[in-house]
């Protein structure tokens, strides 16, 4: 008798837990549809930028493109397992780990840890799985969301918990001013219809005021990448996976656009069609179609972006610079690794590029490739950057999570 009311009890918890959920997820359905559209500004300052006039420079002339070039290392107690995103705001320097200690770190821009938010738990000041962060400029607080609950998290610049608030469904989001921009995959409005699905929403908790773009088939089982950047003036730019286009959110309810790059063999032409993830794949590394991807980085004297193409079987990926002002298009071509003992270039970037701050584009050097440039030391290297060589031979510890590389590109 005694399992069986235990059995019955269970059987009721089950039956009124999947009875909310289904009600939470028809509540979101029909704020989703209810909402107004956002509006398309005309596009006055648009530019397209012809992807196949891009030139590659020799990695070793590439130095002649930098005006300034820092470098910076930053320590941890804590491991930091992978950098998904880096905010340099007042005067802190603010890193997401999502994946592996799911905690973001708090530094100075000397690179000294001031400290770790690391709330993972089930409590009423704890997020359940970490996902994305912002930083609400209206009220200098940290915004970070719960990728496995309906919540935002806020925390002051030095870390102190200040509210938890319900939230919109999303995994990658901006704080715009009081609300917040939202970037939904497809299914995460609880609805498989396209017409029900669109990939960016603007929301006051878990309201939603606007909506737009919504999802093309080529999106359906495309997996949702990080596309919403702030540029050198804190605009807001948006990229819609696979799109050629990039766009500005001007406010709550419109946006206009900013760039297109036109691709010789755009997988975006493919945008109607509703291909797997191999068949977008095999189109990529077999039949030399091509995409925009992340990062969006945007100086005032120049845009860069990604592109991602196929080669020997394999996705890579290419940053891309375009001068605003001269119309000049190219990328860098791969290190090289001099024979005679010597590294001669007196300019060395990395391959993760993560913000802009100021006229600066912001990236890091991690553990794996701070290690082959101390293996490159060891066997008489020389690394002409007198920075970036004094770092890899005397600073170079345990705690060592990265190295913060600044660079403003020459105009």
């Amino acid at each position: 008798m005694k399992i069986y009311t235990l059995f019955l009890i269970g059987l009721v918890f089950l039956l009124s837990c999947n009875s909310g959920k289904k009600e939470y997820q028809d509540r979101i359905t029909a704020k989703l549809l209810a909402s107004g559209s956002m509006q398309r500004i005309q596009d006055s300052a648009i530019t397209v930028i012809n992807h196949e006039k891009m030139k590659t420079i020799p990695f070793r002339e590439m130095k002649h493109k930098y005006k300034d070039i820092r470098y910076i290392p930053f320590y941890s107690k804590k491991p930091i397992g992978d950098i998904r995103k880096l905010i340099i705001f007042d005067k802190y320097v603010i890193v997401l780990d999502s994946r592996k200690a799911e905690s973001i770190f708090i530094f100075d821009l000397s690179g000294n840890l001031l400290n770790i938010i690391a709330d993972k738990g089930g409590g009423p000041r704890e997020y359940y799985g970490l996902a994305d962060m912002s930083i609400s400029k209206s009220d200098s607080l940290i915004v970070i969301n719960d990728r496995l609950a309906p919540f935002m998290l806020y925390y002051t610049l030095e870390g102190k918990f200040v509210k938890k608030t319900k939230a919109a469904p999303c995994y990658y989001f901006a704080a715009f001013n009081d609300k917040i921009v939202n970037l939904a995959g497809f299914g995460q409005s609880f609805s498989n219809k396209m017409d029900e699905n669109f990939n960016l929403t603007v929301s006051i908790f878990d309201s939603v005021l606007y909506k737009s773009f919504p999802h093309y088939p080529l999106q359906v089982e495309t997996v949702e990448s990080q596309g919403l950047y702030l540029n050198y003036r804190d605009d807001l730019l948006y990229y819609s996976n696979k799109c050629d286009t990039i766009y500005q959110i001007l406010n709550d309810s419109t946006y206009t656009a900013r760039f297109v790059v036109n691709q010789k063999k755009s997988l975006w032409n493919k945008r109607y069609e509703q291909l797997g993830h191999t068949e977008q794949a095999t189109l990529v590394k077999e039949l030399g179609y091509t995409f925009l991807s992340t990062p969006i980085l945007e100086t005032e004297h120049f845009f860069s972006y990604c592109i991602s193409y196929g080669s020997n079987g394999f996705i890579l990926e290419q940053i891309i610079h375009y001068n605003k002002h001269t119309g000049e298009l190219f990328t860098r071509g791969a290190r090289e690794y001099p024979d005679d003992g010597f590294y001669i270039s007196n300019v060395v970037t990395p391959g993760i590029m993560l913000t802009v701050h100021g006229n600066y584009e912001v990236g890091v050097f991690v553990p794996d490739e701070i290690d082959v440039f101390v293996e490159m030391i060891k066997n008489d290297v020389v690394f002409e950057n007198e920075e970036l060589s004094d770092i890899l031979k005397n600073k170079v510890t345990d705690e060592l999570e990265f190295i913060l590389v600044m660079y403003e590109l020459q105009e």
